[in-house]
């Protein structure tokens, strides 16, 4: 299959090009402002999960499986997943992606500048300015100042801050992140169900970019992450242990919400729609009836 990039700040991965609305219109187009469109999305389409997979993000590869002219058929190939050894499986479209071999050759080769703030302004050649999410990486190419420089996906050079970036190559695992901190940079983000950019979030796509930061790849789904890393009991949880429960209303049983723990029975979460992402407690009771068990992940292992 034949890989691309994303070309746009946030590209949704939809589970299908016909389960889209009018309403979804400013999510395809050649600039995409994604908390705009979920904002002005009517109450009836803001619980978003059962068409929306995850999301991409800016220069993120992409495998092509199937092209329709204006839709492909896509696999996220950096977001594992049970669903496909290829990644995550879902529809984006074509004016989404593109392909530049400068790109392409630099991103292999694997030297990172990434977005660790809640947002940044990336200055392109012309002066103008592309709004990335956190985990946002791009090739870097050489450092000046207080900026760094790196290539975008159609090839061009343009600037970020170097207070805003973390500069390392991709199979880097960084033991000294502190990730209660780096959560709590999201709280009051919107929750967007299949949501994996800082512009809004679901519980297990704030885990996964989380996880990004830290080197290592978590699974992108809940059911995936809980039967990957350490097992941890209760008592010896630490900060940046990942915590499971079984939410589902019309499944008690199936293990359905995610946080990351920070300390002193506190967790961060994104929770539902119509809830932003906030600090919830292990002692409540909610919480407490329906915990299901924590992971460790401190390695590579997917």
């Amino acid at each position: 299959m034949q890989v691309q990039y994303i070309q746009v700040s946030v590209s949704n991965l939809w589970v299908h090009k016909d389960q889209l609305f009018d309403e979804d219109e400013m999510a395809l187009a050649n600039y995409v402002e994604i908390s705009k469109w979920f904002s002005q999305l009517p109450l009836r389409l803001k619980a978003t999960r059962k068409r929306l997979e995850s999301q991409l993000l800016y220069g993120e590869p992409v495998l092509i499986e199937q092209d329709l002219g204006d839709w492909l058929k896509v696999y996220a190939k950096e977001q594992f997943t049970t669903k496909s050894s290829s990644g995550y499986p879902g529809w984006i479209p074509s004016n989404h992606i593109v392909f530049n071999e400068k790109y392409h050759s630099l991103y292999s080769q694997g030297v990172f500048a990434y977005v660790m703030s809640k947002t940044a302004n990336l200055e392109l050649e012309d002066g103008t300015i592309q709004l990335l999410s956190f985990m946002t990486k791009l090739p870097l190419v050489k450092q000046i100042g207080e900026y760094v420089v790196v290539l975008t996906p159609q090839g061009d050079e343009a600037k970020l801050l170097k207070s805003h970036v973390a500069i390392r190559h991709k199979q880097e695992v960084i033991t000294d992140i502190d990730l209660a901190s780096l959560a709590s940079q999201f709280l009051k983000v919107p929750f967007i169900g299949g949501g994996a950019s800082s512009f809004g979030f679901d519980c297990s796509g704030l885990l996964f970019r989380l996880y990004q930061a830290k080197g290592i790849q978590v699974p992108r789904d809940v059911n995936d992450q809980i039967t990957h890393g350490q097992n941890v009991p209760l008592s010896e949880i630490k900060t940046g242990d990942l915590l499971y429960f079984k939410t589902d209303p019309e499944d008690c049983e199936r293990v359905s919400h995610a946080g990351i723990y920070i300390g002193n029975s506190d967790f961060i979460s994104a929770r539902r729609t119509g809830m932003p992402i906030r600090v919830s407690s292990l002692s409540e009771n909610y919480y407490k009836e329906r915990f299901w068990g924590a992971r460790r992940y401190v390695a590579p292992e997917i």
